[in-house]
């Protein structure tokens, strides 16, 4: 054979050339089977359906679908292999027949599945299912419920005297204490009061914290099914109940008479404390600086208490988390002062009717005064007899570190009566001034 002439033969024995002449071919003759427009397949799908009454007489009348919103849909096409196996959901949409919904309950919609792009050379053979049933109502609000701890559960250590106190339910979302239910209207119609379960109850001897639930009860006391309802403002139903620990106590009044006289001492109903005891709950240490700060009255002077001073009144001061069982705000002191009078004195200063007391190491002497408008309190009969011969005077020179004419307050005391006391105004004054010359 002459070189560089054509000859078949030699290309059909070269073995190389035909391997890749094989390939290319086999390649071809499937490509043409497989995208042959005329060559269908069939495909299934799996579509995401929300169902939310857009465009319904349901939607117009309110209603929402509480239950089978979300439905997953099964789409059997069939079609040339290269137009089905480019689907993707996005080509078709599912579509809705909501025209069976009148109220609230449970429903049936009818589903299809219609073309949603420009790829339309396919063929829908089928949708699974073709109909759903979806639970609707009209949403709806409750009033805000103020939220009641379930403590039935929890109890104080067997043999202590603590008691529990009031439980306080918190949680984030929570109001003053009190919620609002959000759901179908069917259900929260019901809803009479909301308690908070505690989980886990146990026997405390200190505050302690519980994990406990939200339920709602209807007016009967039986739960309500809350599947389709939400707590407005939380995250769920969870919530934190704290149980105080409390301690009951009786606090018994006590007080002290200065300078009361004799005759009254002991009288029984001259002096009356009401209540003379009062009940208190709270915690233990709480109980305790409470007690401390209202139990002792304190004293009452009678060189401090004038005619106007026969019924005091005392305030509690309560402080929050105590409480006291019958209300009891603020302690009555009265005195048994019905018919008593004032009589007013000037006392003229002599070396008879004044005692210096404690003067060691000095000399003292009284210039000539006079101590005016001394105010004697007692019955009225008795002030009658009284004139300033009956008063005398006591000075108590005890830490005077001063010379020349120094002013002192002296006690004055009325001799011969016991039934009277001399007042020395509403202030802390220890007496009446005069003036010693000390040496």
């Amino acid at each position: 054979m002459a070189k560089g002439k054509f000859s078949l033969n030699h290309l059909l024995h070269n073995n190389k050339l035909m391997i890749v002449f094989s390939a290319i071919a086999a390649i071809g003759i499937w490509a043409s089977v497989v995208y042959n427009d005329s060559n269908l397949e069939v495909r299934t799908l799996t579509l995401s359906a929300n169902l939310d009454l857009a465009g319904s007489y349901a939607e117009a009348d309110g209603l929402k679908i509480y239950e089978g919103a979300t439905q997953s849909v099964t789409v059997e096409v069939r079609g040339p292999r290269s137009q089905i196996f480019n689907l993707d959901e996005n080509d078709m949409r599912v579509t809705f027949d909501y025209s069976e919904v009148r109220g609230a309950g449970d429903w049936p919609v009818r589903l299809s599945v219609v073309k949603n792009s420009s790829v339309t050379n396919y063929e829908i053979v089928s949708v699974s299912p073709q109909t759903v049933q979806v639970y609707c109502d009209h949403p709806m609000t409750s009033a805000a419920m103020r939220v009641e701890a379930d403590i039935s559960g929890v109890s104080v250590e067997e043999g202590s005297e603590l008691q529990l106190g009031t439980p306080v339910v918190e949680a984030p979302g929570m109001e003053d204490g009190s919620v609002y239910v959000e759901g179908p209207r069917t259900t929260v119609s019901k809803i009479a009061s909301v308690k908070a379960r505690i989980t886990k109850p146990a026997a405390i001897s200190t505050v302690t914290a519980f994990e406990a639930e939200l339920v709602a009860l209807d007016e009967n006391g039986d739960e309500v099914d809350m599947t389709y309802c939400t707590f407005g403002g939380m995250t769920d139903s969870k919530v934190t109940v704290t149980v105080p620990v409390n301690i009951h106590r009786v606090v018994n009044f006590e007080y002290t008479l200065a300078n009361l006289p004799e005759a009254f001492s002991g009288q029984e109903g001259f002096c009356t404390v009401t209540p003379s005891s009062i009940e208190v709950v709270g915690t233990p240490e709480r109980v305790d600086a409470f007690v401390e700060s209202v139990q002792n009255l304190g004293t009452f002077d009678f060189h401090h208490i004038g005619l106007d001073d026969s019924q005091q009144t005392i305030p509690l001061n309560v402080p929050q988390g105590i409480l006291v069982l019958d209300g009891t705000t603020d302690v009555t002191v009265d005195f048994s002062m019905s018919g008593f009078g004032q009589k007013i004195l000037d006392l003229p200063l002599t070396s008879s009717n004044i005692t210096v007391v404690n003067d060691q190491d000095m000399r003292v002497s009284v210039s000539r005064q006079t101590i005016m408008g001394i105010r004697v309190i007692g019955p009225a009969e008795t002030l009658e007899a009284i004139t300033a011969e009956d008063l005398s005077v006591t000075a108590d020179v005890a830490g005077v570190d001063a010379t020349g004419a120094v002013p002192l307050q002296v006690d004055i005391q009325v001799n011969g009566y016991d039934d009277v006391w001399v007042y020395y105004g509403a202030e802390t004054a220890d007496g009446y001034e005069i003036y010693l010359t000390i040496q």
